[in-house]
């Protein structure tokens, strides 16, 4: 099932004000290719409401974009994650909301929950953020930013569950009946060679039977992120990640080691802005904290390499951190292999090899006379003469 909907451009908000008249109220306004639940407005009860929503979405960093007006379904925002032809993970979203306390604002509440958010690894990049769609959202129950909800009043800060948009997360894969898990294996195969898929449903109670509820298929995310499962705010993690790794090697017939190595030795090539901005010297910082062995040397223009050898989640570690990069950095691709163990202790920052330094010397010499015959448009060359 899949609620009734249709695709609006930005020029046709009178089409779109018509068509919400037609198949009824409430109603969903969303982009046609959105992220992040950036533009995402739910639960709209009359076109006066509509012609404020589509106006707040004209705001948004999705404004230029098509958007859906589609039917407003009960039901709580499940992420259901499917790998291969099994059902891994079900986290149930929440939009952002604070509970009150009878003695802080809604500002204070929300400061102090991002707090909370702060400890979690997929979350603490997604705080609460105060922006016109909360202010929208709380004139709608009649608050604002500063007002003190009474004790265990629940704020509503968000009308969607987005987790960037602050949401909660609550693994219930265990929990999760057989009929729903059968209908979002079948919603994945319907889309031919699609092994990992990130499903959204509205579902009213993941408990139940799926024939005695209102449930719905809203979207089929193939690039879903897998944090919200392996990192819920609340309940059991799911390994997505290994799961998924086991799932692309069963496919291919690669067969995996019994075990996770407890060391691992590899060479990663990283190129963008990497070179001139201290970034062989913020990773070996990192490095010998880390206990990490191994160098790192600039071996182009704009590209660095490194070997590192070291305990196994340090050194993932390291790779982590060299896609991210220092401040001043902008690393656009990492490459990781494997590669033979270290043989001295330590780390070290290693010049570029001589021949590698030649090379760059004639190539730099080749553009400076290049850029020198392009600024004067003359060419300059000695012909020889006969009996010179």
């Amino acid at each position: 099932p899949v609620p009734q909907g249709c695709v609006f451009s930005i020029d046709d908000a009178q089409k779109a004000l018509d068509y919400a008249d037609r198949i009824g109220y409430p109603v969903v306004c969303k982009p046609v290719a959105g992220l992040r639940g950036i533009g995402v407005i739910t639960d709209i009860g009359s076109r006066d409401e509509l012609v404020k929503a589509l106006d707040l979405y004209e705001k948004s960093q999705l404004g230029n974009d098509d958007f859906v007006i589609e039917q407003h379904v009960k039901g709580s925002d499940y992420r259901i994650v499917v790998i291969g032809e099994e059902v891994v993970a079900a986290v149930v979203r929440e939009p952002a909301s604070v509970l009150g306390n009878g003695v802080h604002t809604i500002v204070d509440l929300v400061e102090y929950k991002n707090r909370v958010r702060a400890l979690n690894p997929h979350l603490r990049s997604r705080p609460i953020q105060f922006s016109d769609a909360m202010r929208y959202q709380l004139a709608q129950g009649g608050l604002t930013l500063d007002s003190v909800p009474a004790a265990g009043q629940q704020v509503v800060l968000a009308n969607s569950a987005n987790l960037s948009q602050g949401g909660d997360s609550f693994e219930v894969v265990d929990e999760l009946h057989p009929s729903i898990r059968d209908v979002a294996i079948r919603a994945v195969q319907g889309i031919p060679g699609l092994g990992f898929c990130g499903l959204d449903m509205l579902i009213e109670d993941h408990r139940k039977p799926i024939d005695q509820q209102s449930a719905t298929v809203i979207e089929l995310n193939a690039h879903a992120a897998i944090g919200s499962a392996q990192y819920p705010m609340w309940g059991t993690p799911t390994p997505v990640a290994k799961l998924f790794f086991e799932q692309c090697a069963r496919f291919h017939d690669i067969e995996l080691p019994p075990e996770r190595a407890d060391r691992l030795c590899v060479q990663i090539v990283v190129k963008g802005k990497v070179t001139k901005v201290s970034f062989r010297r913020w990773f070996k910082r990192r490095a010998t904290r880390f206990g990490v062995y191994g160098w790192i040397r600039n071996t182009g223009r704009k590209e660095v390499t490194a070997r590192l050898d070291g305990p196994a989640e340090a050194v993932a570690a390291l790779v982590y951190l060299a896609i991210l990069g220092p401040r001043k950095s902008g690393p656009t691709s990492v490459t990781t292999t494997h590669s033979y163990p270290v043989d001295e202790p330590g780390f070290r920052i290693l010049r570029r090899s001589t021949a590698t330094s030649v090379r760059g010397f004639a190539i730099r010499q080749v553009r400076r006379r290049a850029l020198s015959f392009l600024i004067t448009g003359q060419r300059r060359f000695t012909r020889s003469k006969p009996g010179s």
